[in-house]
């Protein structure tokens, strides 16, 4: 299993874990800076439906991996302030699909 990635590893949060990565994913395929999404709690919150406290918990428990990706891109919270056209879920082709 790639360690860049949550997939198989048994957690408590299904729906952030396939949010974040779909969005790791769709990033790894983006080769312009400006076409990827920093991944954040209040981001995840919106996309995911899961409340705040729930997302701050997994962030703490996954900060290594998420820090590491967004650093790894460069990425800011800048980069997610794009223009009305820009729409996350539609680019990452977001769709909540847990059991």
């Amino acid at each position: 299993m790639d360690k860049n990635y949550l997939g198989k590893r048994p957690n408590n949060y299904p729906r952030i874990n396939q949010l974040i990565n779909t969005i790791i994913k769709y990033n790894e395929l983006q080769k312009n800076k400006y076409n990827k999404v920093f991944i954040n709690p209040s981001l995840v919150v919106r996309l995911s439906g899961a409340n705040r406290e729930t997302v701050k918990r997994y962030f703490a428990e996954h900060k290594a991996l998420i820090d590491g990706h967004n650093q790894g891109h460069q990425l800011t919270a800048k980069i997610n302030h794009r223009g009305s056209g820009f729409n996350i879920k539609r680019e990452i082709h977001w769709e909540i699909n847990y059991v």
